[in-house]
């Protein structure tokens, strides 16, 4: 009878392990454990298990760049955001944002994954941004006084995402 509810035991736990999957979460990220779309819970740093009807979701908290446009080998610009100055001159530029998440939940809630976010947020926002300060600016004025070019770029960025699931923490 024992060597029967040992069997018994052994068999019930190969069948709950089986029914589970191990996943990991890093320092500086936010599991989300989902079922058909809906956040069961939040896991912290360290190994987890789900079951096979769940979905795990992590989110990085740490500090990330996105580059909207782009230089070659060489330095030079090879894309990027256009926009016009007070004087109607067309200048083109490449930005790097360096953003934290502030939120994953809502993350996920509002665009399901973090590119989604970028596409649909921080790019189209940005070009705007980039466009307001721009037009405040003469093309001579933008080339004399850079570094408050980019402090004021750097601000609108920041204005324009306020109130979302993220920081931006620098715009080069």
């Amino acid at each position: 009878m024992t060597k029967l509810v040992k069997l018994t035991t052994l068999a019930a736990a190969i069948t709950t392990l089986s029914a589970c999957s191990p996943f990991s979460v890093d320092e500086g990220e936010i599991g989300l454990v989902t079922k058909y779309g809906e956040i069961q819970e939040t896991k912290s740093a360290g190994l987890h298990w789900r079951s096979w009807l769940e979905d795990d979701v992590v989110f990085s908290t740490r500090e990330q760049k996105i580059t909207i446009g782009g230089f070659d080998e060489k330095g030079d610009l090879t894309g990027g955001i256009s926009a016009y100055t007070g004087d109607t001159q067309t200048v083109t530029t490449a930005l790097t944002i360096t953003y934290k998440l502030t939120d994953p939940i809502v993350v996920y809630k509002n665009y399901r994954t973090t590119q989604n976010m970028i596409n649909q947020l921080i790019e189209p926002r940005s070009r705007q941004a980039l466009e307001i300060v721009f037009s405040g600016y003469t093309a001579q004025r933008a080339l004399e006084n850079r570094a408050k070019l980019t402090t004021d770029i750097t601000t609108q960025i920041r204005e324009a995402v306020k109130g979302y699931p993220l920081e931006i923490t620098a715009v080069q």
